[in-house]
């Protein structure tokens, strides 16, 4: 995916609020994202709801704005709302509105609801969707008699590993089920060798137009380590590594290996967490010791746990060495306390 933005303002963020995204905002030279723009093309041209899932940082809800700029909606209201905009049962307010306030639904009327990472929604949430698609009707919030509802929705999903064929997790079965004849699967970056390099460039120049400057450089050496490092961050990941490597490069114009930013961990998967509790400890001691660059006292803080308590279970795991002091004519070992 690259895109085509308009001189004035350069930014991606920019251009999404404004609802601005369109077809013509994605570009991509590898056949497989070309084959999901084709696919979403046409299903915008229906009036289904559509669900769009995969890795976070894919381009899920740009995406999904452009299928409703390119439907018969387009000139209709849009509207987007995610599980942060409101808590608990403000989410069904803000829906569903209460006495004498529309919701978020009467206000798109005729138009297209996203509901932006449905995931992190309550399950309750969720069904009360299963029966806006079933019969295109919604709970009333004065006295909860059935109202009819003319609202096309495009649901949003992240997770990791979506691209197999099963439910994403977080999202109700019920609901997924009900989508998922026109669901769309964006691919992680990594599936997308063919667009790496142009993607980096693409950023490169959209930061440098930003910033009314030169374009930065990759070095042949950098360029190969953009191209091998697994982008867990996807597309915002690259676009936020070439901003700061383009600063990190300054005026110079030309970027190393060192200005790369240090790439994202994995993002752990269910089957990959020790079980025995031991093992889940260490685990944690050793992600807070590389979250903090081996800053113990920073390591301590986040593990919420006493100095004391910290040394012993690190010098158990194996974590911290020992170092040893005379007492008494006889060597000690000690903790290698900072």
């Amino acid at each position: 995916m690259s895109t085509s933005l308009p001189p004035d303002d350069p930014s991606i963020t920019a251009v999404f609020r404004r609802r601005q995204v369109t077809f013509e905002f994605f570009q991509t030279r590898d056949l497989g994202m070309a084959k999901i723009l084709v696919k979403a093309d046409k299903l915008a041209q229906l009036d289904a709801p559509v669900l769009v899932h995969g890795e976070p940082g894919t381009g899920k809800s740009l995406l999904a704005q452009a299928i409703h700029n390119g439907s018969q909606r387009a000139r209709r209201p849009l509207r987007v709302l995610g599980s942060g905009d409101a808590a608990g049962r403000q989410i069904r307010e803000r829906l569903f509105g209460s006495s004498g306030e529309p919701g978020l639904i009467d206000l798109c009327e005729g138009g297209t609801l996203i509901l932006d990472e449905v995931q992190e929604w309550p399950d309750e949430v969720q069904v009360l969707f299963e029966q806006i698609l079933d019969f295109r009707e919604f709970p009333s919030p004065i006295d909860q008699s059935p109202r009819f509802v003319d609202v096309r929705l495009i649901v949003t999903a992240s997770g990791v590993d979506t691209m197999a064929s099963h439910c994403p997790d977080g999202v109700v079965p019920g609901l997924y089920h009900r989508l998922r004849g026109t669901e769309i699967q964006l691919p992680p970056l990594a599936a997308r060798q063919p667009d790496i390099e142009f993607l980096a460039m693409e950023f490169l120049a959209r930061f440098a137009r930003r910033e009314g400057v030169r374009p930065a450089a990759l070095s042949p050496e950098a360029l190969q380590t953009v191209l091998e490092r697994r982008w867990y961050g996807n597309l915002r990941e690259l676009d936020q590594a070439m901003r700061a490597a383009s600063i990190s490069a300054g005026t110079s114009g030309l970027i190393t290996c060192p200005d790369l930013p240090l790439p994202l961990e994995a993002p752990m998967r269910d089957h990959q967490m020790p079980y025995r509790l031991d093992r889940i400890e260490k685990w944690a001691y050793q992600r807070a010791l590389r979250a903090t660059s081996g800053n113990r006292k920073q390591a301590i803080t986040m593990l919420g746990v006493a100095p004391a308590t910290f040394y012993r279970k690190a010098r158990t795991f194996g974590l911290i060495e020992k170092r040893s002091r005379p007492v008494g004519g006889q060597t000690s070992s000690v903790d290698a306390e900072d």
